[in-house]
């Protein structure tokens, strides 16, 4: 069951190392799960590496998704697949397609919403021709290379290394340069209607992640991809705290 709050800009990054994948995400109200995928055969595993992948993506992620889809509203599961592109693809979307009453899907041209949409991801995704007519499966976008018939149908966000903008790390101030860079960076996402998010962000120290999260939250950024969920989910909801007490209405 999800937890108290739904937060759309917690990303639950490297999922399956979790002490318990999916399920911890889940309690901390993560809108965003995204395990590291592999296709064997006409199997999808699980696993940061292929030889860890011992769990099948319906295994660990769509059965107990399809046992708690009464209790969603929101989910992206995000597939961050590391197998070779070309022969990952049609044996995912087969994976997919025994899941249509949980899984947002298209037909006849036609996008039908459940509860949890299937977000490719990585490598996958950048090779990928995107396409609004993919059966089972949303985009993540790149920075930079939106195509210009871009629909947050179908690619909700984009996505961009840290380090390949900045290099600030949460020590010391954010220059003027990187602030402007990144409300840049915001601004050109929303005005395509699509969230922004950046992976690869540094979390060395407790003190240095937050003020990183704080920056990003204070620009716009939509979503954090982050280790540390507990640390995130707190920042979140004292966040909103202190929003519903500037609005006069005290949170309790």
């Amino acid at each position: 069951m999800q937890g108290r709050r739904s937060w759309m800009a917690a990303w639950s990054h490297n999922d399956e190392d979790r002490r318990r994948p999916l399920l911890d995400a889940l309690e901390h109200g993560c809108a965003w799960i995204e395990p590291d995928v592999w296709v064997v055969g006409d199997q999808v595993l699980v696993g940061h590496d292929r030889r860890d992948a011992r769990h099948t993506l319906a295994e660990l992620y769509l059965d107990p998704l399809r046992d708690r889809a009464a209790d969603l509203t929101r989910l992206y599961l995000v597939l961050d697949v590391k197998s070779e592109p070309a022969a990952s693809l049609p044996v995912i979307e087969r994976a997919l397609s025994a899941y249509d009453d949980v899984l947002t899907h298209v037909v006849d041209d036609v996008v039908v919403r459940r509860p949890v949409t299937a977000l490719l991801s990585g490598t996958l995704a950048n090779r990928s021709p995107v396409r609004a007519g993919s059966v089972h499966l949303a985009y993540d976008g790149r920075l930079g290379l939106v195509p210009p018939e871009a629909d947050p149908a179908w690619m909700p966000l984009v996505s961009a290394h840290w380090r390949d903008h900045f290099w600030w790390s949460g020590f010391g101030p954010l220059l003027p340069r990187d602030h402007a860079r990144l409300t840049r960076f915001v601004d050109e996402a929303h005005e395509r209607g699509l969230l922004l998010r950046f992976w690869g962000v540094p979390e060395w120290t407790r003190g240095s992640r937050r003020r990183l999260w704080e920056a990003l939250l204070d620009a716009g950024v939509d979503v954090i991809t982050t280790d540390h969920l507990t640390a995130l989910t707190a920042l979140l909801e004292q966040r909103e705290g202190h929003q519903e007490v500037s609005r006069g209405r005290p949170s309790s």
